[in-house]
């Protein structure tokens, strides 16, 4: 990083596997993209990062996205650069970290897509990054580059880096880990996100902070009768790990808590996959709130439980 070469990437110490997706105009199908995803899952990548999208939903993708996650893979994807509420696919998919573009800052850049699904802001203006030419394929770099797929590696390479600090941390550990700590100046205050700035700018010195710093408070009240992705399905839908608690201290939750309702039947989940599931059944789903989430070294001395059906439903969780 100090060699006076090129760049230094987010994580120095990661091993990359480079999957050539689309062709060298930057072109390309969801067949290819799809296959892609599936090929990584096969190498049991730890996370996968998409600087390409599409701005139709394809089934195919979609699918392969929720294999990954299922394997407990984090999959992160650009935004978009057309700057309106019309994010790029497998960027919409709310199971998907999706990363817009920041300027020097902080503020959204005007070229970076938005909506309700957008989920992290990072970096991604006038950036100096590697390039590729006919002439020269091994060693070109290139000055004043923007976009959200300049963004997008940089979220993807702090989650290597937060793993590599806790490897026993779960994707939403993972995931929370990143959201909880970032910078909120520009979401309204009291608001746990924004459409135009999701949970926030990527604050990387918190987020790594917060992987090696216990939180060990003397009392914390635990959500329980929360699906983790394992009520619908017989096999769990996503990787479990951590706890999800009632935030502390003015902290704001990034773990979405979804309350489902068919007929009489109810019951709350943390899962977006099991989510997405549940509606292609017939369910209702409403957004019930955020929690926040434990990492795997915090240590609290005393847990008491809220349980979501019998506090809020009077209802048991089967």
């Amino acid at each position: 990083g100090n060699d006076g070469l090129g760049i230094a990437g987010v994580d120095w110490g990661t091993t990359i596997l480079p999957i050539q997706a689309l062709d060298d105009t930057g072109s390309g199908n969801t067949v290819s993209v799809a296959n892609a995803i599936d090929y990584a899952v096969s190498q049991h990548a730890n996370v996968i990062s998409m600087s390409l999208g599409s701005s139709g939903d394809d089934p195919l993708v979609h699918q392969a996205v929720d294999k990954a996650i299922a394997a407990g893979i984090t999959v992160v994807a650009a935004a978009g650069n057309d700057g309106c509420d019309c994010m790029n696919y497998p960027a919409n998919y709310p199971e998907v970290i999706s990363v817009g573009a920041a300027n020097n800052n902080g503020s959204r850049a005007n070229f970076s897509s938005y909506g309700s699904n957008l989920t992290v802001m990072a970096p991604g203006v006038n950036l100096y990054t590697s390039d590729w030419s006919t002439s020269n394929g091994i060693s070109a770099y290139s000055g004043g580059i923007s976009g959200t797929s300049l963004a997008t590696p940089i979220i993807s390479g702090l989650l290597t880096r937060l793993l590599s600090q806790q490897p026993s941390a779960s994707p939403t550990q993972l995931r929370a880990a990143l959201l909880e700590n970032t910078n909120r100046a520009f979401i309204p205050a009291g608001s746990p996100r924004s459409d135009t700035y999701g949970f926030g700018s990527v604050n990387a010195a918190s987020a790594s902070t917060r992987m090696v710093t216990s939180a060990s408070p003397q009392q914390r009240y635990t959500f329980s009768g929360l699906s983790a992705g394992n009520y619908l399905s017989a096999s769990p839908l996503e990787v479990a790990g951590g706890t999800s608690y009632q935030c502390e201290n003015g902290d704001f939750g990034t773990t979405p808590m979804y309350d489902l309702t068919r007929s009489g039947a109810e019951f709350f989940t943390h899962s977006v996959i099991e989510n997405q599931m549940a509606l292609g059944q017939g369910y209702s789903s409403s957004l019930f709130g955020y929690s926040c989430t434990t990492e795997p070294q915090d240590t609290p001395v005393l847990l008491r439980g809220i349980n979501l059906l019998s506090e809020f439903r009077n209802l048991q969780y089967k």
